[in-house]
């Protein structure tokens, strides 16, 4: 869920959406619904436009649909998805934010070609002869090859998904329950 305290202590207030019928875009309002939970690095979406949160600095409005362990996902007022990082940080403006994705057709195809990517990556590791670091790389050279085709600002230094990607690739992301711990550095 939205963790409303972390946005209000960030200094951003928090609201529902006053007109909920101006959110009721119906390309929109399905793809939230396909936009699948990851726990293992707590990403949750909302499921219908209705369900955002409102924040706000100033002037300067956004509508926050989901989040994940670095933060909150916004779609800012042009129609930008930024993340807010609300780990101890202090909000300054909705526009100095982390870069996601142009709109939010963009983060559901970079959402969900994540989602494959990972899911592929687990179904290999039975047959894989190689090592996990080797598996690692592919993965994320097929990840960033196919997310890179959206744009390349979702692949950039700085991006959100550039920093999924560098987690990835330094075996930092979370993909599994640990399992990693107990095997030999030869591979698996």
């Amino acid at each position: 869920m939205i963790n409303i305290e972390a946005l209000m202590k960030a200094g951003y207030v928090v609201t529902k959406p006053s007109v909920v019928n101006e959110l009721r875009d119906d390309r929109k309002f399905h793809l939230f619904g396909y936009l699948e939970p990851y726990p293992k690095f707590d990403f949750w979406m909302v499921e219908t436009p209705e369900d955002q949160i409102e924040v706000s600095i100033g002037d300067v409005k956004g509508l926050v649909f989901g989040k994940c362990r670095l933060g909150h996902f916004v779609e800012d007022p042009k129609g930008a998805i930024r993340l807010i990082t609300t780990e101890g940080k202090r909000a300054v403006s909705l526009f100095n934010l982390m870069w996601v994705n142009e709109n939010i057709g963009e983060f559901h195809r970079c959402y969900m070609t994540f989602l494959t990517e990972v899911h592929r990556l687990k179904s290999r590791i039975p047959d894989f002869e190689g090592s996990f670091t080797t598996l690692l790389a592919e993965t994320s050279a097929g990840l960033r090859a196919e997310l890179g085709k959206v744009s390349h600002a979702t692949v950039s230094v700085g991006s959100f998904w550039g920093l999924v990607l560098y987690m990835l690739e330094s075996n930092i992301f979370p993909l599994s329950l640990h399992l990693w711990d107990h095997t030999s550095s030869s591979g698996f």
